[in-house]
């Protein structure tokens, strides 16, 4: 499984220090001839090297590790001055040999790396063009460096859905998560965010890593057991809140996904970790005919195969209200019927778009909890919580009356998302009033 590693790891240090120093050292030491005279600027010399001693300040020195990749920081090609030059000047068949030495000295300390790329953040655009938004948040910066990652002619449109084919020939890659779960992914097609690991500990209620309360799944919260509750996920990706949930032993799980990649990335991620799903296709632009066969295919899967129990919608979240009220309607009464008590809304920067689809879904009966993420100043959470608890109350009593209530009842910061901006959860309650 795939693990995760820093400069600051005390084993690896112990054993051989800095492991990606190392390996860049190798390279320059058995290469001292062909490099153009740069190893003498970064200080480097074999008995140094050989002493362990070597000066390896100058040299790029984080990386992380998902065996059977290796991801170096967005800043390794320009780390220093010295290793700029040293980097820059060196042919793509050294720049080959190079990764291929570094790749050598992981294995040797034990880690399987056959791929090589440089890591960076997601972009919300494309092509630096505000108007070609990456709706499916691909990781378009990130740079194979070393290793298959998949065919080139897959890169044609990173909004474009891909085929059976396309995930055949693709790179994947899994990792086990603190939780227990594996989650699983391309990383050429899509995002994974190792920064969500308290707040899916906060979901499954591990005090250790988060103490912070998750409301909502507690009998005496919900008035019934939570084996009979379902979730909604609106951008359930590659899984990362619906294994949490699905920990928790929720009923199940009802993912919603437009990324093709991702969906795939969950199915395998279902797999891996022994959980029942049924990927449903919702087409583009879906007319009523076409939504009323997925309707169809849910329910007829709700029936029939009680050991599913995520149900992954690979499609626009636009469609969820409406599929998933007329599968309750055509339940209602029936074993498997439909109990939302909860819909997780992971968007960043925001989720607005979604907020009156997931009201909808939420149970009329007895009311739920949406988790609403949203970026925010930090200095100004308590206005944007009043404005996402004010916006929430506007559309709930549009559609389900005045008589019904909504309270935030804790927000939780998950990380710092920039300078003075925050990646917040607000765990917003919506009842009846008795």
């Amino acid at each position: 499984m795939g693990q995760v590693y820093h400069k600051s790891n005390r084993s690896a240090k112990q054993k051989s220090g800095n492991i990606l120093a190392r390996g860049i050292n190798d390279y320059i030491i058995e290469k001292r001839t062909c490099v153009h005279g740069s190893a003498e600027a970064l200080n480097v010399t074999a008995q140094q090297h050989e002493s362990g001693a070597t000066q390896t300040r100058e040299l790029p020195k984080r990386y992380t590790i998902y065996e059977p990749m290796l991801l170096l920081g967005p800043n390794f090609s320009t780390q220093t001055p010295a290793w700029e030059a040293l980097y820059s000047g060196l042919t793509t068949d050294e720049k080959h040999l190079l990764f291929s030495t570094i790749a050598k000295a992981f294995r040797n300390a034990g880690h399987k790396i056959t791929h090589i790329a440089v890591n960076a953040p997601i972009q919300l655009s494309l092509d630096n063009d505000d108007a070609n938004e990456n709706v499916m948040r691909s990781p378009i910066n990130l740079r194979p460096l070393y290793g298959d990652f998949g065919p080139d002619s897959l890169l044609h449109s990173h909004n474009s859905q891909p085929t059976q084919a396309d995930f055949d020939a693709a790179f994947w890659v899994e990792t086990l998560q603190p939780s227990g779960s594996t989650q699983v992914w391309a990383p050429r097609w899509t995002m994974f965010s190792r920064g969500n690991v308290s707040e899916k500990a906060r979901v499954l209620g591990l005090a250790q890593w988060n103490p912070s309360p998750f409301p909502g799944l507690s009998v005496n919260e919900l008035e019934h057991s939570i084996e009979t509750v379902d979730v909604v996920d609106f951008y359930v990706g590659i899984g990362y809140f619906a294994f949490p949930y699905l920990k928790r032993n929720v009923r199940r799980l009802f993912g919603w996904e437009i990324n093709g990649w991702s969906v795939e990335g969950l199915r395998k991620g279902c797999e891996r970790n022994g959980v029942g799903c049924e990927v449903v296709r919702v087409p583009d632009n879906a007319n009523e005919l076409e939504q009323r066969s997925v309707v169809e295919h849910v329910i007829d899967v709700l029936r029939k195969q009680p050991d599913v129990s995520c149900i992954a919608f690979w499609g626009d979240n636009l469609f969820a209200a409406s599929i998933l009220s007329q599968v309750s309607a055509a339940l209602k009464g029936d074993t498997p019927s439909l109990k939302v008590r909860h819909c997780n809304l992971g968007l960043l920067p925001t989720s607005r778009e979604s907020w009156a689809g997931a009201m909808k879904v939420i149970d009329v009966v007895q009311g739920g909890w949406l988790h609403v993420h949203e970026n925010a100043e930090i200095v100004g959470v308590e206005q944007k919580k009043q404005y996402v608890v004010d916006a929430l109350a506007k559309l709930v009593r549009q559609e389900k009356g005045r008589s019904w209530q909504v309270w935030c009842e804790h927000t939780e910061m998950v990380k710092t998302y920039a300078p003075g901006v925050g990646h917040f959860v607000f765990d917003v309650r919506l009842w009846p009033a008795k």
